[in-house]
């Protein structure tokens, strides 16, 4: 068995304080490749003289995103609040193929290939992978000892399949999820926080 793993990633991040508040922004692109090879014994489906496969597989994979935030610290009801709003996208292409070579098992585990393929078992197929996102947050402080916490993030994420050998996995699918979530937090003593 044999895995190569390859990867390349450059990512810039930009900040700023403006009147309206504090802005962070990162960016980034990103390579990988993954190539494998596993040389197997057939077992019962051994076929033609044949008693071993060579499986081959390659990915590839370029990937980019940027996701940027503005924090700012404005007061509610004469309390301390802080409030996070930001947005971010991540989209990957990528490019699967997979083929089984018929091989001879030798004595010592190892295998012989034969050159030839077997094609029901091929694969090639290329995907993008896209998702946005917006997020929220804002933390109130009620007290000196107590602070209250409300978020809340949306993920729209589509997947664009296809198969450049027939259309058994050609697909397109999309998926959207809101994710909220609420906190609390009191300071009991100096040594003790809870939190829920």
């Amino acid at each position: 068995d044999r895995t190569d793993n390859d990867v390349a990633m450059a990512a810039a991040r930009f900040l700023s304080n403006r009147s309206y508040g504090h802005v962070d922004g990162v960016a980034y692109y990103r390579y990988t490749g993954l190539r494998t090879f596993n040389g197997d014994s057939a077992g019962d489906e051994a076929e033609g003289g044949f008693d071993a496969v060579n499986n081959h597989s390659n990915t590839r994979s370029d990937a980019f995103g940027l996701s940027g935030q503005i924090s700012r610290g404005m007061p509610l009801a004469g309390r301390d609040n802080h409030l996070v709003i930001g947005a971010g996208l991540d989209s990957a292409a990528t490019r699967f193929d997979f083929s089984a070579e018929l091989a001879h098992l030798t004595p010592d585990r190892g295998t012989i290939g034969s050159g030839l393929f077997d094609e029901d078992e091929a694969v090639d197929l290329h995907t993008r992978t896209t998702t946005g996102s917006v997020f929220a947050t804002n933390i109130w402080s009620a007290s000196l000892r107590l602070a209250l916490t409300a978020s809340a993030r949306f993920n729209w994420t589509a997947v664009r399949l296809r198969d450049q050998i027939g259309d058994d996995l050609t697909g397109d699918h999309t998926f959207g999820r809101l994710n909220p979530a609420a906190g609390i937090t009191f300071q009991a003593t100096p040594r003790v926080n809870l939190y829920a």
